[in-house]
């Protein structure tokens, strides 16, 4: 990233911040069922608030750089997107492993 995109290293550290904030959620809602994501039940009001409150809290400190170096709305949004697309990735994972582990007879769930 240091060469390709001519990013300082504060730069960097910047968006892993606003990584971590943004992606650290869904673990959450990826493991929370056996299912996809998506099926029922949903998560909870609050905690459905509380992740998205901080995601986009974290995103805004990135952005405009509070304590740390700004990345500004075109990384910010890249940041979103990128999570979101691993977090799609990571479902897929999920769902291939508990039918892999299910057919061998080794889940019972």
């Amino acid at each position: 990233a240091f060469h390709v995109w001519n990013m300082s290293t504060e730069m960097v550290q910047s968006l892993i911040f606003v990584k971590l904030i943004v992606a650290g959620h869904g673990t959450i809602y990826n493991t929370r069922n056996n299912d996809w994501f998506f099926k029922s039940p949903g998560p909870s009001k609050q905690l459905w608030m509380s992740s998205l409150a901080s995601a986009v809290i974290g995103t805004l400190i990135g952005v405009y750089g509070f304590l740390i170096a700004p990345v500004g709305w075109k990384w910010g949004l890249f940041v979103w997107g990128y999570a979101f697309v691993w977090f799609l990735f990571n479902d897929i994972v999920k769902r291939l492993v508990i039918r892999f582990y299910k057919k061998r007879g080794e889940l019972d769930i």
